[in-house]
């Protein structure tokens, strides 16, 4: 999304408080390219049964990287192979790489995506290269379509390289061609399941007559290539209790993430984490079950990731550099 911003409710947004728990981590719970990770590349597969709710503390900013290296952040993800490294992609026009950081924002490595020349890349996600792969892949979503024209999207891939001293290097990426089923859509958020299924969640509709957001469509692929999405149904996005930005925006989905059997999804005002009622997969997210959890007052928020070593999750936003973590105050909890 472009960086339109709206001084009055950027104003109220500083002003807030960050809800949760007032445990902080002392830090965020990645080694910075620690030993050898390539055992955590293997698909995490989905648990048997639901997983119980976790409990998070209060946000906290850990680094902060130039923002001219990212002025629209709008995609990030942990990396699986190198512990500790966050990758950060930018949506400007003409996009042709992934920005890779360490969490506090100081070593940075850039990695030349060859044939990648964006028109809108709004997410990006650390998946499964392949089903029963033991390698990662990132995955760069070229989906954003603000004016609902584009008549096809593009999803950008390449295995993950293992990050040593050197500040860039290129990558090779496989692509595929997708086309929605019925019509254009924008979208702004992109997971990979663990069978390497793309997933994609739409930013849904905003009717500023009724002041109402409609409950945002969900698509999947079968597989890595070209083709026609399928509709797997709808997920349907508390709204905020605070709401903001999300007045003029409409309660959109900016980005999304998935890590053993939860879901992340983020809003302009909050981020929501749904976990399953039952065994059910990716396929019926419109059974799982939602809430609201902590968040930093951003700007504008469009990128979150899970923490793939420890337990938490991290922030950007456009226009700032600030790196945010959200760390477990208990792995499992029951919480009403």
């Amino acid at each position: 999304m472009s960086r339109a911003s709206c001084l009055l409710v950027a104003c109220a947004l500083a002003a807030c408080t960050p809800a949760g728990s007032p445990a902080d981590a002392p830090t965020p719970p990645e080694s910075v390219l620690g030993a050898s990770a390539d055992a955590a590349g293997a698909a995490r597969s989905q648990p048997a049964a639901p997983p119980r709710p976790r409990a998070y503390g209060r946000p906290r900013a850990i680094g902060r990287f130039p923002v001219p290296l990212a002025p629209e952040a709008s995609g990030l993800a942990a990396s699986r192979r190198n512990p500790g490294v966050l990758y950060v992609l930018d949506d400007g026009p003409g996009v042709h790489e992934v920005l890779a950081l360490d969490t506090q924002g100081q070593r940075r490595w850039r990695l030349n995506v060859e044939g990648l020349n964006g028109r809108d890349t709004e997410a990006l996600a650390v998946g499964p290269c392949a089903a029963q792969e033991r390698r990662s892949c990132v995955y760069i979503g070229d989906i954003g379509d603000n004016q609902g024209e584009r008549e096809a999207i593009v999803v950008y891939r390449f295995v993950e390289p293992k990050l040593d001293q050197r500040g860039s290097r290129s990558v090779r990426p496989d692509v595929a061609v997708l086309r929605y089923p019925t019509t254009a859509t924008d979208a702004e958020a992109l997971i990979v399941g663990p069978d390497a299924r793309l997933v994609i969640i739409a930013k849904a509709a905003f009717d500023s007559g009724t002041g109402r957001t409609a409950a945002t469509r969900v698509y999947t692929s079968q597989s890595f290539g070209d083709g026609t999405l399928r509709g797997i149904g709808r997920l349907d996005v508390p709204d905020p209790v605070t709401p903001l930005r999300s007045l003029l925006t409409g309660n959109v989905v900016t980005d999304a993430d998935f890590q053993d059997g939860r879901l992340l999804v983020l809003t302009y005002d909050h981020v929501v984490e749904f976990t399953p009622r039952s065994a059910a997969g990716l396929g019926a997210l419109d059974q799982w079950r939602p809430r609201a959890v902590p968040w930093p007052p951003l700007p504008q928020g469009e990128a979150i990731t899970y923490a793939q070593r420890g337990c938490g999750y991290y922030g950007v936003s456009e226009g700032d550099g600030d790196v945010w973590f959200v760390p477990c105050v208990a792995r499992e909890a029951s919480i009403p």
